[in-house]
């Protein structure tokens, strides 16, 4: 089992002034103890004296057992800070979208609090702050990857998804062999015989590929299934099918890379862009 990647979420308007909090119950309290809302505040009040450009982009600091993202978000005329308060394993990319989601979800609430702070109050009540609670909660699970014990770490998800991986990339090799030599090739002239065999493969390494990264959820998980389900796959056909020639099942190697790479680049994408566990 492990805990949501995100401690805390605090939301902040230029002044530094607290306007809305929300904490994991499950976040570790040593760490959330040393980012209490008023230290946070503080900080960020410092920040902002040396002039409003300083969160005019998104921007992360490493804070040694933690890290910080910050946003700047417009809610009609009022501009908040908000601050996220992750473990450093986390993706900026997948935070911010999360607090994107929040954004439009919470706008309208958020603005109900803001209005009584042109007379110097920021008024959250406690059903304002149960809503906005309940909103924080449903845009985390709308954002955290599915099966995120498994597929929030590589070492997990290839043992986990390996079976499965050799599964797909078999069916995928005999299906395709079928198609290229009873469909495909039958109709084509000998001169482009090599040529199409040759697309058709690399085409087929990019699927395996795609996959793989997609089931893993993670870039070198995406890349280990790639490789091994492809070797598995190639060599059951080769043995199965071909008779074990090793030219062809060398041959056949040189689609490796193409598999492990699409593998390898899809599963960091998705990796980015949803939110994790980490392992507690």
């Amino acid at each position: 089992m492990g805990f949501l990647m995100i401690h805390a979420l605090l939301i902040m308007d230029q002044s530094g002034t607290l306007v809305y909090s929300w904490k994991n119950p499950e976040a570790p309290k040593d760490i959330l103890g040393k980012f209490e809302p008023e230290l946070v505040g503080s900080f960020i009040t410092a920040l902002l004296n040396f002039g409003a450009e300083v969160f005019r982009a998104p921007r992360y600091l490493d804070v040694g057992v933690a890290g910080l993202s910050f946003f700047s978000v417009r809610i009609g005329k009022h501009l908040l800070l908000f601050t996220v308060i992750a473990d450093k394993t986390d993706h900026s990319k997948a935070v911010l979208r999360f607090v994107k989601d929040f954004k439009e979800r919470a706008g309208k609430l958020l603005s109900v609090a803001l209005s009584y702070s042109e007379a110097g109050l920021v008024v959250i009540t406690k059903e304002l702050a149960d809503a906005l609670n309940e909103i924080v909660n449903k845009v985390i699970n709308k954002h955290m990857r599915a099966l995120p014990d498994v597929r929030s770490d590589d070492k997990r998800a290839f043992i986990w998804f390996l079976p499965l991986s050799i599964v797909v990339s078999t069916f995928l090799m005999f299906l395709w062999a079928w198609i290229i030599h009873a469909v495909i090739l039958a109709e084509l002239p000998s001169q482009m015989l090599y040529l199409m065999v040759i697309f058709l493969w690399s085409v087929l390494s990019i699927i395996i590929g795609i996959l793989c990264g997609v089931i893993a959820n993670r870039g070198k998980a995406g890349f280990g299934l790639a490789v091994i389900s492809y070797i598995i796959g190639w060599v059951l056909y080769v043995f199965l099918v071909i008779g074990g020639d090793p030219f062809l099942m060398l041959t056949g190697m040189i689609y490796l890379p193409i598999a492990g790479g699409m593998g390898y680049l899809l599963g960091k994408l998705l990796d980015q862009r949803k939110l994790t566990l980490v392992k507690g």
